[in-house]
């Protein structure tokens, strides 16, 4: 055996020493300690992976973003009356029943609607 046998082979076993020693006290460490052992030997590794899940998340959101075909666009100015829901709900339920094809969201006794423009 050559001197470099020698070294990877001693290099090898304390490899091994250090992995038993460390399955035996993991048993008997506490969370916290685990938590800690975890932090101190793998941040980089933690960090990674939460970099990379934002990522995957992003990722997915935005191509669903892509794919989404918007049919309505509505702004409502201002729409802080709840006594005009009572007169168009019928007119707002017609509407959905309209465009329930589309896949539309139920309407709300909460949603506000502002006052129509009276033509004269």
């Amino acid at each position: 055996m050559s001197r470099e046998d020698i070294r990877e082979e001693n290099i090898r076993e304390e490899v091994v020493k250090e992995e038993e020693i460390v399955k035996e006290t993991w048993g008997t460490m506490s969370v916290w300690k685990k938590l800690e052992y975890l932090w101190m030997y793998y941040k980089s590794w933690l960090f990674a992976a939460v970099i990379l899940v934002g990522l995957i998340c992003l990722g997915v959101t935005m191509y669903k973003g892509m794919h989404t075909k918007v049919l309505l666009n509505a702004v409502v100015i201002g729409g802080d009356s709840h006594s005009g829901l009572r007169n168009h709900l019928p007119s707002m339920r017609a509407l959905e029943r309209r465009m329930g094809k589309y896949g539309s969201a139920p309407i709300s006794r909460t949603t506000r609607v502002a006052q129509p423009v009276r033509r004269r």
